[in-house]
């Protein structure tokens, strides 16, 4: 499997040198795994320019199989010659060619009557998910759930067959259902049956299904799933679908921020769930509780002997940076800057960056616009909400307009910028 998804890796990512090419001719020469020899064929048919397969088995010095010319398409934007109607025999050819007639037809690379001479490709493809082969019917349902045409309406099975197929093709018949949740939703008694099921594989696969799509409706049954379910892995993926569906569903917030809460800052969890909950309302209140525990921790590894950043007489404010002192006058104001370095230490914000953009708005700003500025940087240190990010950001881009592109004032308020849209959405 390693060596499957290395050339599928080095395939997708574009990898072509000649030096690469030459490893995936060697690696097929030396390859005893009949599934990853067709894998590597569909590397070489992308990065190398070949378009035959006759050859490129040759070159290796393997024997030539049918479904080799179906691997070799399916990366390939390069014409290769036509297979003709029925290459692909179903009654006779072997399960590997079969496989990959789903797995080509579900990219949508399967040649036209590949199989059949009358019939379309997707007839024979749906008619395979009742193969013998648990894999050859496993590709097929996959097939129809990869193809962005097909849904569960194109599944040959019938539905009173489900709870019998292998747990494998149980995992894909529970995806491509998910792929209409509005069809799904129709039917409380079906989801019941799906995440009721005993193979924690096809509950993966229901979990994996419903990670992206809102089900409203189902709101209950879902927490229903979630409170019984014991399996670790699919828990997590709950808790994705939960964040990333969280906007109006009370339960699946109150779930979500609950179970943040116990995981470790900056932890895989809560960057799962935070990448789940991007573009949610969620997002921000996760955010702050981030920001909360590092500033809690800081505060306590600091203790009692805290450096004073900022000090103000009159109407100038000093500026101390570790020992980099400037003078600043942002009017009557004292910045409290220090705050702001203490809770956002944790997204970069330090008291080199605070220092910068004060030195800039003391240089490029009018009196009236450094009050304002000033005024939104105290308002934003005391409580640090949507509305007051929304406000500090509006005047840290006009301030952002009166500096050169990538210079150091630029970076730092372009940093500044970064956790305030973080916040304001």
């Amino acid at each position: 499997m390693v060596r499957r998804w290395a050339s599928k890796a080095i395939t997708l990512l574009g990898l072509g040198t000649a030096t690469n090419v030459n490893v995936l001719y060697q690696s097929l020469r030396s390859e005893i795994d009949f599934e990853n020899r067709a894998w590597l064929i569909s590397s070489i048919g992308k990065l190398a320019n070949q378009t035959n397969v006759k050859k490129i088995c040759d070159d290796a010095g393997i024997d030539y199989q049918k479904e080799y010319e179906l691997a070799a398409r399916l990366f390939s934007e390069r014409r290769f010659d036509s297979l003709g109607s029925k290459f692909i025999d179903i009654e006779s050819d072997s399960n590997h060619a079969l496989l990959w007639l789903s797995l080509s037809e579900g990219y949508q690379k399967a040649p036209e009557n590949v199989a059949h001479v009358t019939y379309e490709n997707v007839e024979i493809v749906r008619q395979l998910s009742t193969h013998p082969d648990p894999k050859v019917a496993e590709y097929s349902v996959w097939s129809l759930w990869q193809h962005p045409d097909r849904s569960a309406k194109d599944l040959f099975l019938e539905e009173e067959k489900y709870a019998v197929q292998p747990s494998g093709v149980r995992r894909w018949i529970y995806r491509l259902h998910a792929k209409d949740p509005d069809e799904l939703l129709k039917r409380t008694d079906f989801l019941q049956s799906f995440y009721q099921d005993t193979s924690r594989e096809a509950r993966e696969g229901l979990a994996l299904g419903l990670r992206d799509v809102r089900v409203q409706q189902a709101q209950s049954e879902v927490v229903k799933w979630f409170t019984n379910e014991e399996d670790v892995a699919i828990s997590e993926l709950l808790y994705e679908h939960m964040a990333r569906n969280s906007e109006g569903e009370d339960r699946f917030e109150a779930l979500v921020v609950s179970k943040y809460k116990e995981e470790a800052n900056d932890g895989p969890f809560r960057n799962r769930i935070l990448g789940a909950a991007s573009g949610t309302p969620l997002l921000n209140k996760l955010r702050l509780i981030d920001l909360d525990e590092s500033a809690t921790k800081l505060k306590s590894e600091i203790g009692e002997h805290q450096p004073q950043l900022f000090s103000t007489g009159g109407n100038t404010t000093m500026v101390n940076v570790y020992g980099n002192v400037g003078n600043l006058s942002l009017g009557n104001q004292k910045i409290k800057a220090d705050k702001i370095v203490q809770d956002f230490s944790s997204s970069g914000i330090s008291a080199d960056i605070i220092a910068e953009v004060l030195k800039v708005a003391e240089a490029k700003l009018g009196k009236d616009e450094r009050e304002g500025l000033a005024e939104e940087i105290n308002k934003f240190a005391d409580e640090p909400s949507q509305e007051s990010a929304i406000s500090l950001k509006d005047r840290l881009i006009t301030l952002a307009g009166t500096v050169d592109a990538g210079g150091k004032a630029a970076t730092a308020i372009d940093k500044f910028l970064e956790v305030l849209q973080g916040i304001a959405g």
